[in-house]
């Protein structure tokens, strides 16, 4: 018989099939061919089937890595060329045989390649050998036009299965009038399982980021992290591999990365960068040294001043700093850890019977006084003083503690200097408890400036003789008088609970930040710091300042400024 096709696929063309052959292969190419003149195919499915697909990008080498985020697309692929899915060779030359090893079970439903071929067989693979008994081929389905191809020749054929096979091994058995060389190069394989047991590597690196199982398509078309799209589109987080690689201060260059999507099924693949967000680090000098070290020989500040890189237009928004601080500093502790300026109005002079309190605000955190640290000048060619600890009520101290006078302190010169009064054991304690220190000066004559009090009226002073009774400071220096209300200046030394440590530092970024405690070790501690407002901010200047409420030596090292990512 003869059956002819018109404008639906092969101009006019004839296909002449023998009555001979089996009855259901003239029935299998009746239909093949009534299904081609109805659905007339206007575009030929792209072979778009690979194991693999990559995108190459650039990271700066000295990038904070927030977020990196990649778009993973893994669907049925149209077609497969059959070299990308596996190894293709040839068993025999007439007729000619041609074996695809998968490597592993794949699901086939059909070949396509640029002949008509009436008379073709395809076989699974059994295990130990193929299956030569049953034919799974079918006769032609399709032939579509397309102008991308120069002649009809060109066009690819599609021959559908009988039935969809899974197997490792594909044998194809052509007429002699193909070669391999064209089979090798232009078979293509219809693929209809998904991608499955996905892996992502970095420059060929170990999988980053794997897929265990068959590809699972959703039925949202939004995209996201959790949950494959319709169109089988996954969100892939490669944060933490990239924070690995990045983030070295010390240098300005870019690292290339190929990022890779790997499959053990052939399909359509895909991967590109969706979406990131970086931070820069620069490393800081500091009179061409990368290191400070600063020793407190008592608790006081640290200001390090911190600038972007650059200039001009061209210096990014500073966002934060990140450092090392390395110390190995005692128990004892201070508090207030800075003292107070003295506002230049009130000076009291002690001596000849005259002495001054304090009430000792502030100290909660101590469960034990270890001594007093006053700032104390004196007119005298030599003055001796020491410090007695009295309890007390919040309004005066009523009573003298026996263990809590210390060593006498005994100093000469006008210029204030920070005496430390130390007991010879250290008192306990409570939060129930309020405390005063006298200041009995035993030679000479002292003078201690005295500093604008707080808005809760902290350190209150008090005058008396050395053994009391204590009165209130003149009328005229009360909280509606225009000198205002006065505090005594003051460091008070102890040590916390075990249960509940001070920390020894407070590192805060710029006045209006939130200050962090931070403990530093002798291995060092790497601590980062940000503005307030960092997404919004625009300077590109600011001020780190460590406060210790301890003594010793503190190494401040590897500090990075942080700044926005900007293209120039």
């Amino acid at each position: 018989m003869a059956i002819s096709v018109g404008n639906g696929g092969y101009s006019g063309k004839r296909l002449h099939v023998s009555a001979s052959q089996e009855p259901h292969r003239v029935q299998l190419v009746e239909e093949q061919l009534a299904y081609a003149v109805q659905n007339p195919p206007i575009k030929v499915i792209t072979a778009n089937g690979t194991s693999s697909a990559s995108t190459s990008v650039t990271l700066p080498a000295n990038a904070l890595v927030d977020e990196y985020l990649v778009k993973v697309q893994a669907a049925r692929a149209g077609y497969t060329e059959a070299k990308l899915a596996g190894e293709v060779r040839q068993s025999s030359s007439s007729p000619l045989e041609v074996v695809i090893d998968f490597g592993a079970m794949v699901t086939v439903s059909g070949i396509r390649i640029p002949y008509i071929v009436t008379d073709y067989s395809a076989h699974a693979w059994l295990g130990s050998k193929f299956d030569l008994l049953n034919d799974v081929s079918r006769v032609l389905k399709s032939r579509p036009a397309d102008a991308r191809y120069g002649s009809d020749s060109d066009v690819p054929v599609v021959y559908s299965f009988a039935q969809e096979i899974r197997t490792e091994r594909l044998l194809l058995i052509f007429p002699d009038s193909i070669s391999f060389a064209t089979v090798q190069d232009k078979l293509e394989l219809s693929l209809p399982d998904l991608p499955s047991d996905l892996a992502i590597t970095l420059n060929g690196g170990v999988p980053v980021w794997q897929y265990a199982g068959m590809v699972q398509p959703g039925v949202a078309s939004e995209l996201g992290e959790e949950q494959w799209s319709d169109n089988a589109v996954l969100l892939v987080s490669l944060t933490s591999p990239l924070q690995a690689l990045a983030g070295d201060a010390t240098r300005s260059d870019s690292i290339p990365l190929t990022i890779e999507l790997t499959s053990k099924t052939s399909g359509y693949l895909d991967i590109d960068r969706y979406s990131h967000s970086l931070r820069l680090l620069h490393r800081q000098s500091f009179n061409s040294e990368s290191d400070l070290n600063f020793d407190y020989v008592m608790e006081g500040k640290l200001a390090i001043a911190l600038d972007s890189p650059g200039t001009g237009q061209a210096k990014p928004p500073l966002l934060g700093v990140q450092l090392k601080l390395s110390a190995d500093f005692p128990l004892q502790r201070a508090l207030p850890p800075l003292g107070a300026a003295a506002n230049g109005i009130c000076e009291l002079v002690l001596g000849n019977g005259k002495a001054a309190c304090v009430r000792l605000d502030d100290i909660d955190p101590l469960v034990q006084i270890s001594g007093i640290r006053i700032p104390l000048s004196t007119p005298s060619t030599r003055a001796e003083a020491r410090v007695v600890l009295w309890r007390g009520k919040d309004e005066a101290p009523t009573e003298a503690i026996e263990a809590g006078v210390s060593a006498p302190q005994s100093w000469s010169g006008e210029d204030e200097q920070w005496l430390s009064f130390d007991f010879a054991e250290p008192i306990e304690s409570s939060d129930a408890d309020v405390f005063w220190a006298a200041i009995m000066v035993e030679r000479g004559e002292v003078s201690w400036a005295l500093a604008a009090a707080n808005n809760s009226g902290h350190y209150p002073v008090r005058l008396g003789a050395p053994s009391g009774p204590w009165r209130a400071l003149p009328a005229i220096f009360a909280s509606d008088t225009s000198l205002g209300l006065v505090a005594g200046r003051l460091h008070v030394l102890g040590f916390a609970a075990e249960t509940k440590p001070l920390a020894p530092l407070q590192l805060s970024l710029n006045t209006n930040s939130t200050p962090i405690e931070l403990t530093p070790t002798k291995d060092g501690v790497s601590v980062q710091l940000l503005l307030d407002n960092p997404n919004g901010s625009s300077v590109t200047s600011a001020e780190l300042t460590i406060i210790s409420r301890a003594l010793g030596n503190l190494a401040v090292s590897e500090v990075d400024v942080i700044t926005k990512e900007i293209t120039v």
